[in-house]
């Protein structure tokens, strides 16, 4: 990434490894520092070392050119960097919140959380030239300075869901939502903890959703479903899971039978309804 004052790289450290830089000091270079860690070495040679558990920005200072940015970022860090496109310049986001870049700007969805924060890399500046304005009236963004940071929290107005369960068996639920669950969200997921074979979700006696069971969570995002939506209650099923063995029966006369040995498990044990918000954004 580069600016009028520095170009800065962005460089992962695998969880658990510490960054080890050597620098060459033939290149014209004034002074090594670091947020971070340790450096040793001075006159021909520098070699920075940052643990593995923090990020830090080691400032280069060159004599006849830019300085140049090396931040080292911790694998849990890293995980939550998102490179955006401005007019063919590149902008470094920050965040837990899953984004898309949009033509207007950002969009985030965020699962659950109405409020949350981000972080962009302002290369130090006090105030960016540009900064991030919310889209929708309802929405609520600040921002402020911290280090080589610009933090911005982000709000939205809470969204109460009214899930109502009625369990007609072990292996069926009737589940009951409001009218309105999908207005003001982007989108609700339902999550489906189960054990089972195959779970089924109908509304009005039709199928419109299925599941092989894998162990995790059954997730359904409803907003393509509106019209099903409409028809009531969505019942939930399912068949059961299996383990054991099949042998045949020792005393069949004709026909072959088969006998199961072993456990049928079909059981619903929760059901939630997550919104997730979308927060569109754009630069001022």
């Amino acid at each position: 990434m580069e600016s009028a004052e520095a170009v800065t790289y962005f460089f992962a450290m695998p969880e658990g490894v510490g960054g080890e830089f050597l620098l060459d000091a033939q290149d014209g270079i004034l002074s090594v520092s670091t947020d971070a860690g340790t450096i040793e070495g001075s006159g021909s040679s520098y070699n920075v070392l940052i643990p593995h558990q923090v990020s830090s920005m080691i400032v280069i200072k060159r004599d006849v050119a830019r300085e140049v940015r090396i931040y080292a970022m911790s694998a849990k860090d890293a995980a939550k960097l998102w490179e955006l496109e401005d007019g063919g310049q590149s902008r470094i986001v920050f965040s837990e919140v899953p984004l898309v870049q949009t033509p207007e700007g950002i969009e985030f969805l965020s699962s659950g959380q109405n409020a949350f924060t981000f972080r962009e890399y302002a290369g130090g500046a006090v105030v960016p030239a540009a900064q991030w304005s919310t889209v929708q009236a309802e929405a609520a963004i600040s921002g402020r300075t911290e280090g080589w940071f610009r933090i911005y929290d982000v709000q939205v107005p809470l969204k109460e869901i009214a899930l109502t369960t009625r369990r007609l068996h072990d292996h069926k639920l009737a589940l009951g939502l409001p009218e309105d669950v999908l207005q003001g969200t982007g989108e609700v997921l339902l999550s489906i903890d189960y054990t089972g074979n195959v779970g089924y979700a109908f509304a009005g006696g039709q199928l419109f959703h299925d599941h092989f069971y894998n162990g995790r969570p059954w997730e359904i995002g409803l907003s393509r479903f509106r019209d099903f939506l409409r028809r009531g209650e969505i019942i939930m099923e399912t068949t059961p899971r299996r383990t054991g063995s099949v042998t045949l029966a020792a005393d069949a006369a004709m026909a072959v039978e088969k006998v199961f040995e072993g456990e049928a498990i079909a059981v619903f044990h929760s059901v939630t309804a997550t919104p997730v918000y979308r927060v569109a954004l754009k630069l001022q």
